[in-house]
């Protein structure tokens, strides 16, 4: 064997002294002699993702079923549909709980200025009436107090606001 610029392998030598049967043809395009240098493998992936199964899937149900592909598609068509009416449903659920919560807050905040007001009221009375520190006591605690829950509504807006969080306030406190 001499040096003429490519070498036999092994086998193909053994195959050419009539030692080694040779493969069939179909064989030897199918599988590569991998001790071969000029031998290139070439694969091919597909991948395929979504609501309908591949094409090729589908044409073999509707080979075996016939009306198969019309009824998944069918079945794939009313499945997204209920999807869209369900998140329809949940985002027109989330749109009347926000409103609900700002009514709510509305009338919580009334509420608060209209009892704050009548203990102002009831303050002035007690000190025209003669009842100077018991209105001066009343009037201070009323204003202490209304100031109290407005500073102590925005601290827990600041803290949800620093932890990326809704500001949900705690049942009975409706806070400006």
């Amino acid at each position: 064997m001499g040096q003429t610029g490519h070498r036999k392998s092994k086998r193909q030598e053994l195959q050419q002294a009539g030692h080694v049967p040779s493969p069939p043809a179909s064989a030897r395009s199918d599988f590569p002699d991998s001790s071969d240098p000029a031998t290139v493998t070439v694969s091919r992936t597909e991948i395929h993702a979504g609501p309908l199964p591949h094409p090729q899937i589908l044409a073999g149900y509707e080979a075996v079923i016939p009306g198969a592909a019309d009824r998944i598609l069918r079945m794939t068509e009313k499945y997204h549909q209920h999807l869209i009416e369900t998140e329809d449903i949940q985002s027109r659920h989330v749109i009347e709980m926000a409103k609900s919560d700002s009514r709510r807050a509305w009338a919580g905040l009334i509420a608060g200025f209209m009892i704050a007001l009548a203990f102002l009221g009831v303050s002035a009375w007690l000190i025209a009436s003669g009842h100077e520190t018991s209105g001066a006591v009343l009037g201070t605690v009323d204003i202490v107090s209304l100031v109290g829950v407005f500073v102590y509504g925005y601290r827990l807006r600041e803290k949800a606001q620093a932890r990326d969080e809704p500001f949900e306030p705690r049942p009975g406190l409706e806070a400006g």
